[in-house]
């Protein structure tokens, strides 16, 4: 019996310590991590955003501003964003959310200036992903908040 005990204890831890799949917000070290787009410090937890694989390797990608990780998922094959996870933080209580289900308010100052405040409940004035995609689109064009900088070499694939 002894034996048999040895095998399922062996077979449980290292089951344990095989790859499982990643799914939800990472853990963010704030102000010691970076925005993927624009490698400012990611460290106002109202505004920040992370995209993360939905497959091996299972990679966070985090960013200062939703108006930063819409522009960058922008630049990745369409057929790749499927396979990503987008979370925001609630403007009030800081807990990640679901970007996608997201209620977006336009105009409280955000780190990169794209203004937008996300929060889990429709409230007047507030818009859903779709058009806060198309706010960061016109912010893009229009005030370029990444130009002469961290950002001149992107190309946003339509």
């Amino acid at each position: 019996m002894r034996p048999v005990l040895l095998v399922l204890l062996s077979a449980m831890w290292m089951s344990a310590c095989g790859p499982e799949p990643v799914t939800g917000p990472a853990d963010v070290r704030w102000d010691r991590e970076t925005c993927t787009r624009c490698a400012m410090s990611v460290g106002d937890n109202r505004f920040a955003a992370q995209v993360r694989e939905d497959a091996e390797p299972w990679r966070a990608f985090l960013f200062d501003d939703i108006g930063c990780a819409v522009a960058w998922l922008r630049q990745q094959q369409e057929s790749a964003v499927s396979r990503f996870e987008i979370w925001v933080n609630d403007h009030n209580s800081s807990q990640w959310i679901d970007a996608r289900s997201a209620w977006y308010v336009n105009g409280v100052p955000s780190p990169m200036g794209y203004n937008l405040a996300a929060g889990p409940e429709r409230v007047p004035g507030s818009v859903d992903f779709d058009t806060a995609i198309e706010h960061v689109m016109e912010v893009e064009s229009t005030r370029k908040p990444h130009s002469g900088g961290h950002a001149d070499h992107l190309k946003v694939v339509e």
